[in-house]
């Protein structure tokens, strides 16, 4: 676990500087290029989610209707002595 904390540390100081040395970018830009990739994909995700939400709550908030298997019935119907009414 701390493996892979410190390895995406050292990829993000990486491409950092690889972005600032080799394109010779300002770090103020790089930093609102990386804000504006993560505004657009929080974006993708919320409007994901909220899709999905909508189609977990139709499925919850459905009345469930109740079945009782074939077996049961008969074996109701013996234990009382008659068909289920």
């Amino acid at each position: 676990m701390y493996g892979l904390v410190g390895l995406s540390v050292l990829v993000s100081v990486g491409l950092f500087f690889v972005l600032d040395t080799v394109l010779r970018l300002d770090s103020a830009s790089i930093v609102w290029a990386w804000r504006g990739v993560v505004f657009a994909l929080t974006a993708i995700w919320l409007v994901r989610f909220v899709a999905k939400e909508k189609a977990f709550v139709e499925v919850t908030v459905a009345p469930a209707k109740p079945t009782v298997a074939a077996g049961a019935v008969a074996a109701l119907s013996r234990k009382v002595g008659g068909p289920p009414r």
